[in-house]
């Protein structure tokens, strides 16, 4: 029963906030933008809150100090479930991440949705619209200059095993070809085990969910540079994992 009310808890807390953005957004985008900014990591410690105490979720996040972060810098991380998204925003949050995501997740899921849409978040379509996902990523790779930390899941979806698939270069190389930047790898694990409402019901209670960095690389230089990177993050991630799971 604890998992079924955490999710009722979590309809009725992401409403809430969706509503609050929708009364923003009557003085302006920019004003709900800044609300959403101001209040991510908040609403992200929140619902991981209510997580552990009514699911019984195991959280762990492993993060070095923030200081030893650049400046600027790109995310490289595996992808598991939707919960990604707030666990990345809570992993960093002395930074204003952004994510490429699909285009679909930016309609009817509450807060998930305008947030996705009002903060600019690079949202690429998966019917081949290879101009319009060139433009989004630009604009995500620009915007890295003024201090937003874009995030990609090279694997293109979410992993329904947990078994880190084939890391696809598109998004990631236009990001680092337009702004070459530092690349910081994150590990992500257990997620999959709830990545469906269903599953939430019956598997989170006692589940572990974690993170990790795991490394933190200089700049590529070109693309042969670039795809060697790629490689080499999901080797990390891959080793990350069976660290852990040898540890269970």
């Amino acid at each position: 029963m604890g998992a079924v009310f955490y999710l009722i808890l979590v309809f009725m807390a992401l409403s809430f906030w969706d509503l609050a953005i929708k009364i923003r957004m009557i003085f302006g985008v920019s004003v709900a933008r800044r609300y959403m900014d101001a209040q991510s990591v908040r609403i992200s410690r929140i619902l991981f809150r209510m997580a552990q105490m009514y699911a019984k979720l195991n959280l762990i996040v492993e993060t070095p100090l923030v200081t030893e972060y650049p400046d600027q810098f790109v995310v490289i991380a595996n992808h598991q479930s939707l919960a990604d998204i707030p666990l990345l925003i809570q992993m960093f949050p002395h930074h204003r991440v952004r994510f490429v995501a699909k285009r679909s997740l930016s309609r009817y899921l509450p807060l998930v949705s305008p947030l996705l849409r009002y903060q600019r978040h690079a949202l690429i379509s998966r019917s081949g619209d290879l101009s319009s996902t060139y433009r989004s990523i630009r604009r995500l790779a620009l915007s890295s200059a003024h201090g937003i930390v874009p995030v990609v899941f090279p694997e293109g979806t979410r992993s329904k095993t947990g078994v880190v698939g084939a890391f696809h270069e598109g998004a990631a190389r236009i990001l680092l070809q337009i702004h070459s930047l530092p690349v910081v790898t994150v590990a992500i694990d257990g997620g999959h085990v709830f990545s469906r409402i269903t599953a939430v019901i019956r598997r989170i209670r006692g589940a572990t969910y974690r993170c990790r960095v795991t490394s933190i690389r200089p700049a590529p230089g070109n693309k042969q540079e670039i795809v060697s990177l790629l490689t080499e993050c999901r080797q990390e991630i891959i080793e990350q994992q069976k660290q852990w799971r040898a540890e269970k």
